[in-house]
């Protein structure tokens, strides 16, 4: 067989493939190798690799023999090889190339060299050609030959053009095949760096303007300019990005493309400040934000080649900061607010300064500053004008003040008001220090406490009144340290000429008005008397001011006027109570009106309405009086005031009038007539005056119990018919009435009884502090809760309630809840009917009947066709009705009629309700047949082996007494009994028209009856009802397990004494609205964990039972759960 030449190899791969004889794959074949040992390997039949060790550089034989012995083949010549190192051939590259700027992991290019050992793996690496050399680093080289730029290297032509690298490779072996790593080969190469066009620097070539602070503002333009070390060609419109400070992210910087687009070799960007750009650092360029976008290019001018776009960054600038916020009045309410006082006084007087700040978010500059014509401006409203503050300081900072100086005439009594938006320019300047203009619009305000009295005081005119000369101005004047030398009075005796008078003492200030005392006495044969005032020039505190402060004008030979003196004060009117008997009135009631006089010595005009006050008893405090202006006002000598006395108004030693308690007030005046001068209005005290006593005390009820009912409702707590119900109203004063005992138009007292309301009407009281109001129970009155009476349910119905002086009294009080021990009763007892069986004769009535001990036959008149039937015994009465015993029986064909006529005297001899109330007298009331009918069939249904169960119809009763009970018999068999004797009775209580029969055989058909009865008598049998009991051979009562269907169709839970049926969609029988009657076995453990059950029977009307409804059986006291109900 072909045996191939090899290598040097450690094993020697054979695939040997032999055949029998007989053409057969032989069964064990072998191979044997000779030289220079001798080896056999077997084996197995058909294809094998066959693994030898094998010496290199050495001479073997082999050939292969069958598994018989027999060799199938002759033998074969095989030398192994030395290993051939790894070597470079003649193509491999000696320079390459890579573009400036490459990124780690860009292909430079590939170096590889062969191997004649083509199993061998081999290995590359670099180095630079130079000893010592760095160029080897910036490149990497893979297992395959490919070089590649290395990480962290940056290649720039500019820097370094080319790199000097040598290729290394070895195959792992030494020549023998052994391993090792000595380099086997090297090859030298040169890698260029080609150039490309990129950015060489970035720039901003704008400046802030001057005097903005190296500041850009809002609307400026910031200019950069971008610088390619070689020209480019430009298409669309790239983008550069700016940065503020960092918080503020960056912006976008527009081409300028009137700075050419071909052929050049920088670019220029702009970019406009807008509101809120801000950059306290200065402006900076991030690394590489030199973008073209989708639709723009920058590219190697007059190629199509990309320039490259990156820059390093450009650090933040601080002489190009941004400022784009506008400084604007801070949002709050006092963006605009005084900074000025007005003093303690609240106003700003004449040459006062108001002083209101506006407050910017940042500080500010004023152009032209304390320039009050074109300098900016607040508008006020000072009164009903329009006024202007001028810019006064505060440039450079965040406060600009704006200053009036308050004018004569100026007058603001409700504070100054700035209006919304009243800050204006006026042609003036207000920015910041970038120079944005600032933002004043701001809100309205009101500066409440900063009003103006720019109005001097002035005179209104003098007056004097012998050595007191009084000089009256426009307004309440301040304290000041006058001096007489500063005043002149002059004044014309009779029959000499005009003279000086001397002043003494020192002026003083009042109000308004000034007091001059006069050395000597103005005579009332002087006349042309003035006087005269120059203000002083040097000095403090000594000129008349106003309250703030505003100065008086000097004046000049005011004439003076004499004085109208008060010269009496009493009283006019007439009281209207006498209390003391003696036939004059001297006591003032509620209402009165006390009216006094005040007389002048001369005439006077009265302006407003001025006061004179009234004293009641001493210590007591006063009362004003009111000016009655009906009486006069111009030219008049006498004044008069009134006052309407009121409640609690008291005076036991009559009216007076204190000294000097004549007064003109706000507004008012009382001035000689035809002259501006005031009147002096000072009288002497005007002492308690016994006639005009003051009794304004009012009459009111109680506090506690203030209305009560006094009346007893007996010992059933209830008032029937002609019962009088009493209530009492105390009052803290004894009162009397008038209309007493009227019921029409006297006092009444509202009630509540029943849903009705009623009145009880004044009664007895007058003269003491119990009035009693009374209402007598009529017939029909019911109230079973008790009576109530509202708050406030007192009224005078045209009546009156007074204490001894008139003084009407007062009838609030509060409310009487319901009394159960008050309750009403005013419907007697009525006929409902009467019936007759034999001899006894009963009528009912509409309510259970009181005993009446002494009730006789005699009350009675019993006909029978129209004759008289005597009584025999006695009238029993019994719930609510009356039995008779007739002296003879009467018949169903007999006419009965009965009749009542209530006895007119004697004692316990009537009838009544249980409470009362009288029967009222009835004749011939029909009698009929009081027995019941008899009820319908009745219907006998199974429920167990030994009971059955029975209901009935109850008969119509319409016109006879009420069905009191049931009897109900049964028989066993299919027919009722000949004998009436074999009907067995069941007992039966109550009314109801159920029942259950017990005792009874299983299997086996009875008959049922039942009857009504009533107090009459019983009434007739009914048809007989028939029914069954069940079979015993029903299943015992069980609880059903888990799955059951074994009759049972309904689970059960229970809860307390309540058992909650839910049916299954199997309930037996039953349509799904079907009407029933239904008998269960309920079922439950007799003890927990037991499996004995315990056994009850229940049987009741279930109507329309369905999946999922259910339905309640009370009154088992089943407590456990896990039961079940079954059907028989």
């Amino acid at each position: 067989m072909p045996i191939p030449e090899y290598d040097r190899n450690e094993r020697l791969d054979l695939q040997v493939c032999v055949l029998g004889t007989d053409g057969q794959y032989d069964s064990t074949p072998s191979l044997q190798i000779d030289t220079p040992v001798a080896q056999s390997h077997t084996i197995e039949s058909g294809t094998e690799i066959g693994e030898v060790v094998l010496q290199p550089n050495t001479d073997y034989w082999v050939r292969v023999r069958g598994g018989y012995g027999v060799f199938g083949s002759s033998w074969h010549y095989i030398r192994t090889k030395a290993n051939l190192a790894p070597s470079f051939g003649s193509d491999a590259p000696v320079t390459l190339e890579v573009v400036e700027n490459s990124v780690a992991g860009t292909a430079v290019g590939t170096v590889t060299a062969t191997d004649s050992n083509t199993e061998d793996t081999l290995s590359y690496s670099l180095t630079s050609q130079a000893s010592g050399g760095t160029d080897h680093e910036s490149f990497d080289i893979d297992a395959e030959g490919r070089i590649t730029v290395a990480a962290g290297t940056t290649l720039d032509r500019e820097t370094q053009s080319s790199y000097a690298l040598s290729v290394q490779v070895h195959d792992g072996r030494d020549a023998e095949g052994e391993e090792d790593t000595t380099i086997d080969a090297s090859h030298d190469l040169t890698v260029t760096v080609t150039n490309v066009v990129e950015v060489s620097s970035v720039e901003l070539i704008s400046m802030p303007a001057e005097g903005q602070n190296d500041t850009y503002k809002l609307g400026d333009a910031v200019r950069a300019r971008v610088t390619f070390d070689a020209a480019v060609d430009v298409t669309g419109n790239p983008v550069l990005k700016l940065q503020f400070d960092p918080i503020f992210g960056e912006k976008s910087m527009d081409f300028d493309t009137s700075k050419g687009r071909t052929n050049v070799t920088s670019l220029e960007f702009t970019y406009e400040v807008v509101a809120n750009n801000i950059s306290t650092l200065g402006i900076a360029f991030f690394a590489n934000k030199l973008s073209v976008g989708t639709d723009a290019s920058i590219r190697v001018a007059g190629t199509q080649e990309d320039a490259i776009l990156a820059f390093a960054k450009v650090d933040h600038n601080p002489s190009h900061k941004v400022d784009g916020a506008l400084p604007a009045l801070i949002t709050t309410a006092r963006a605009v607010w005084p900074t000025s006082s007005p003093g303690s006084d609240g106003a700003y007087a004449i040459g006062d300064a108001i002083d209101i700040t506006a407050t910017f978010n940042e500080a500010v500059t004023v152009t032209p500053s304390g320039n009050p014509v074109v300098g900016p401006r607040l508008a006020f409203t000072l009164g009903t004008a329009t006024k202007h503050a001028v810019y006064q300081s505060g440039s450079g900072t965040a406060g600009l003040v704006f200053r009036y100086t308050v004018e004569q005439g100026d007058t603001d009594g409700n504070g100054i008001v700035v209006g919304a938006n009243a800050l204006s320019l006026n042609d003036g300047e207000i920015a910041d220090a970038a120079g944005n203009a600032a933002q004043i619009e701001h809100t309205a305000v009101v500066f409440g406490g900063h009003n103006v009295d720019g109005v001097r005081p002035s005179v209104t005119g003098a007056g004097v009144d012998g050595t007191a000369l009084r000089v009256r101005f426009s307004e309440t004047l301040g304290s000041a340290n006058l001096a007489n030398c500063d005043f002149a009075v002059k004044k014309t005796p009779q029959n000499a000429g005009e003279t000086s008078v001397g002043l003494s003492g020192s002026p003083t200030i009042s109000g308004s008005t000034l007091t001059l005392t006069l050395a000597s006495e103005v005579l009332t044969t002087d006349s042309a008397v003035k006087v005269s005032y120059v203000k002083p020039t040097t000095g403090t505190g000594n000129r008349i001011i106003d309250a703030v402060g505003n100065e008086a004008a000097s004046f000049a030979n005011v004439a003076v006027q004499r004085f109208a003196k008060v010269s009496e004060v009493k009283l006019v009117s007439t009281p209207t109570v006498d209390m003391d008997d003696d036939s004059t009135a001297e006591t003032y009631k509620v209402g009165d009106t006390v009216r006094a006089r005040v007389t002048f010595d001369a005439a006077v005009d009265v302006t407003g309405n001025p006061v004179l006050r009234l004293q009641f008893a001493p210590n007591t405090g006063e009362r004003s009086m009111v000016f009655d202006h009906t009486r006069g006002r111009t030219n008049v000598t006498r004044l008069e005031f009134t006052y309407v006395v009121g409640a609690g108004d008291l005076s036991t030693h009559g009216i007076a009038f204190l000294a000097n308690k004549l007064s003109a007030g706000n507004g008012a005046s009382i001035r000689v007539t035809g002259t501006q001068v005031d009147t002096s209005l000072a009288f002497a005290k005007v002492e308690h005056n016994a006639a005009h006593k003051v009794n304004g005390i009012v009459p009111v009820l109680i506090a506690t119990n203030p209305v009560s009912v006094t009346s007893s409702a007996g010992t059933d707590d209830t008032y029937v018919i002609g019962d009088t119900i009493d209530f009492t109203a105390t009052f803290d004063t004894a009162v009397t009435v008038t209309t007493a005992g009227n019921p029409v138009a006297g006092p009444r007292l509202a009630f509540r009884l029943g849903a009705s309301t009623k009145y009880a009407v004044y009664h007895s009281g007058g003269g003491t502090t119990a009035l009693v109001f009374r209402y007598t129970v009529m017939e029909g009155d019911a109230d079973s809760d008790g009576i109530s009476v509202s708050r406030n349910a007192l009224s005078l119905n045209g009546g009156a309630i007074v204490n001894a002086v008139g003084n009407a009294a007062q009838l609030g009080h509060s409310a009487i809840t319901t009394l159960t021990n008050h309750k009403v009763d005013g419907v007697p007892p009525t006929v409902t009917g009467a019936a007759a069986a034999g001899t006894v004769l009963r009528v009912a009535f509409s309510e259970p009947l009181g005993a009446a001990s002494n009730l006789a036959n005699g009350a009675f008149a019993v006909k029978r066709n129209g004759s008289a039937v005597n009584l025999s015994g006695s009238p029993a009465i019994r719930g609510n009705g009356v039995t008779l015993t007739l002296a003879s029986g009467v018949a169903a064909a007999d006419t009965v009629t009965v009749s009542y006529m209530k006895p007119t005297a004697g004692t316990g001899n009537r009838l009544v309700d249980t409470i009362g109330n009288e029967v009222a007298n009835f004749t011939d009331m029909t009698v009929g047949d009081g027995r019941p009918g008899a009820p319908a069939r009745p219907t006998v249904a199974m429920l167990t082996p030994s009971t059955l169960r029975v209901t009935w119809t109850a008969p119509d009763m319409t016109g006879k007494p009420a069905i009191t009970g049931y009897d109900v018999r049964w028989f066993k068999g299919s027919q009722d009994p000949s004998v009436p004797s074999q009907w067995t009775r069941h007992h039966h209580a109550g009314t109801g028209t159920g029942t259950i029969v017990t005792g009874l055989e299983p299997s086996s058909t009875y008959r049922v009856q039942v009857r009504a009865k009533t107090a009459v008598g019983e009434g007739d049998w009914s048809v007989s009802g028939s029914g069954g009991t069940s079979s015993t051979s029903q299943p015992a009562a069980k609880c059903p397990s888990s799955g059951s269907t074994d009759r049972w169709f309904a689970s059960l839970t229970s809860s307390s004494k309540t058992i909650f049926l839910t049916y299954s969609n199997n309930f037996p029988n039953v349509g799904e609205e079907d009407s029933f009657s239904a008998f269960y076995d309920i079922c439950w453990p007799s003890s927990a964990g037991s499996n004995q059950y315990n056994l009850t029977e229940w049987a009741g009307n279930i109507l329309g039972p369905r999946a999922g409804r259910s339905d309640t059986i009370d009154g088992h006291g089943i407590r456990r759960t896990g039961f079940g109900v079954k059907k028989f």
